[in-house]
């Protein structure tokens, strides 16, 4: 073969060769992006379906503690307006027990006098029955850093736990102020067991762990 015939096919090759290369380089690249593009497609649908599924989950959960403040403001309404007065136990009683009927979701309610006594209905939920209590709570330290804590308004005090039940509580207080006398606060009390039982419901179709913080520390876990 010639000089010339040989250098004319080392050039044909070259330049297939490197043609050859930049297609690779360039299908390469394509489908390099392709692939990045899917993947941040995915996460970003996922991350979207994620914030969906949590901001109903909280939806939820608002909407099960919702009747807890319901409730309380209903009652505390009512002693203010003058329309029930807590020293008849009778009908006072009936009013209590009329919002733990109202909202199950709520282990009891209770009036907490300025002095710490209690007038109570509570929900024992194994015995399906209703109990009427009074309670001293003058010389229960959380009971009297709780209510000293009760701004204006409903609000939502830290859980705590009763040793007598072997469980711990949520609590949702309402201040009672009658002809600008303070009266005490309506407490609404819900079980952290019961919240947790709720929540274990709450978004079931989808898959993960579902749990209940207080600050960095689990208060509830559920599966």
């Amino acid at each position: 073969m010639s000089p010339r015939i040989q250098g004319r096919v080392s050039i044909t090759i070259t330049l297939a060769t490197a043609i050859g290369l930049l297609v690779f380089v360039a299908a390469g690249s394509v489908l390099g992006v392709g692939v990045w593009l899917a993947q941040k497609n995915t996460l970003s649908l996922l991350s979207t379906n994620a914030d969906q599924a949590i901001g109903a989950a909280v939806r939820q959960i608002e909407q099960h503690l919702q009747p807890a403040e319901h409730q309380a403001r209903f009652i505390a309404a009512r002693i203010e307006k003058g329309e029930v007065d807590p020293n008849d136990r009778k009908s006072f009683d009936l009013l209590l027990t009329g919002a733990l009927a109202a909202a199950p979701q709520i282990e009891a309610v209770m009036l907490i006098k300025p002095d710490l006594h209690a007038l109570a209905v509570g929900r024992d939920r194994e015995r399906d029955q209703i109990a009427l209590n009074d309670f001293d709570y003058s010389a229960d330290p959380i009971v009297r850093a709780s209510m000293a804590a009760i701004g204006p308004g409903a609000s939502w005090g830290a859980p705590i736990w009763r040793e007598e039940f072997k469980k711990t509580y949520l609590n949702l207080a309402y201040p009672v102020v009658r002809d600008g006398v303070p009266v005490g606060a309506v407490v609404a009390v819900v079980s952290v067991e019961q919240l947790s039982s709720f929540v274990s419901t709450v978004g079931a179709g989808h898959a993960g762990t579902r749990f209940i913080l207080y600050g960095r520390s689990p208060m509830g876990a559920t599966r």
